[in-house]
């Protein structure tokens, strides 16, 4: 089995950025949406600076204007766009970055299956995550992972929502995902994480 990719999300300063790359992150990711983890494009463009280029860095947004996420990528150095809202195709096709990955919040099996078929063409991949009504994400909310080993999903995933160090390769052993996206599980308080439990969760990972 491929390696796992770690995409540390609700970075909003240097040191948990830097650290969590050290560590092994391949995405780090920023939310300009509003959240208790909401960074400013210029203070996010900063710390993408000191980070490696290898390092993919990830742009999360709830039904912004493609106008205005196109400026982000741009001003950011973004590398992958998250789109966590109720984007339609023809907002889909105009965003331009490298990689464009769709958030599905997941209720039942046949929504999901809707939502990739709906998607799929126009994305390069998803992020699937608990299903909270009126909040598009970082909820923390895990869902039951049975539901995606279930359905054939052609394109690369992240799996979302509730995974911490404890879970964590419980979480790669569910469904196989191409990537873990991990918030809330490595924190202390919103936006500023607890590198302990960066520590534990690379060990974990490590070990499957």
């Amino acid at each position: 089995m491929a390696t796992t990719k770690i995409k540390i999300c609700g970075i909003t300063n240097t040191r948990d950025a830097l650290y969590a790359e050290k560590k092994g992150a391949a995405v780090i990711g920023f939310i300009f949406a509003k959240s208790p983890r909401q960074i400013e494009p210029i203070a996010a463009a900063g710390i993408s600076k000191k980070l490696r280029g290898a390092t993919l860095k990830a742009g999360i947004f709830v039904n912004e204007k493609p106008e205005k996420i196109n400026a982000t990528v741009v001003k950011v150095g973004l590398t992958m766009v998250q789109l966590q809202g109720k984007e339609s195709i023809a907002q889909v096709k105009k965003v331009k970055a490298k990689m464009v990955v769709k958030g599905i919040r997941v209720k039942t099996s046949a929504q999901v299956k809707t939502d990739i078929k709906k998607y799929e063409k126009y994305v390069d991949g998803f992020v699937f995550d608990g299903f909270v009504k009126n909040i598009y994400g970082g909820t923390g909310k895990k869902f039951d992972w049975k539901v995606l080993k279930a359905i054939k999903i052609k394109k690369p995933f992240f799996l979302a929502g509730g995974i911490g160090p404890e879970n964590a390769v419980m979480a790669v052993k569910s469904c196989q995902p191409w990537g873990l996206d991990i918030s809330s599980g490595v924190e202390k308080v919103p936006g500023k994480k607890d590198h302990k439990k960066i520590d534990a969760l690379f060990k974990n990972i490590k070990s499957v």
